[in-house]
């Protein structure tokens, strides 16, 4: 007849409760912090074509005047020749979607 085995190998009940416990809170901090990274990638996703849409129609020509000027003024070292003087205007172009905003300054080559 044989001795029961008391030095028989595995894992008591309570050590496999706590080892599941703790990769069950390490799963779901994962599953936290790559929820968190898809809402911030989609964000991100949605103001760089923002950014792109605003950059085309500032290159289309379109654009609020914001009421600024910037002045250029080239200086001619030889006295003989009028200075020649550059006028930019300053123009805004924004984009609202849901709770966010943006917007996009640039100047135009002036005429006056």
């Amino acid at each position: 007849m044989r001795k029961p085995n008391r030095k028989r190998g595995g894992f008591t009940l309570i050590e496999v409760i706590a080892a599941t416990v703790l990769l069950v809170i390490t799963a779901s901090g994962f599953m936290a912090m790559t929820a968190t990274n898809v809402k911030l990638l989609v964000k991100e996703n949605r103001m760089e074509r923002s950014n792109y849409e605003l950059s085309s129609r500032a290159c289309s020509g379109q654009g609020e005047p914001a009421g600024e000027t910037l002045t250029v003024i080239f200086n001619t070292d030889d006295g003989r020749s009028k200075d020649v003087e550059e006028i930019f205007e300053k123009y805004s172009v924004s984009e609202a979607w849901g709770d966010m905003e943006n917007s996009m300054d640039f100047y135009r080559h002036g005429l006056r």
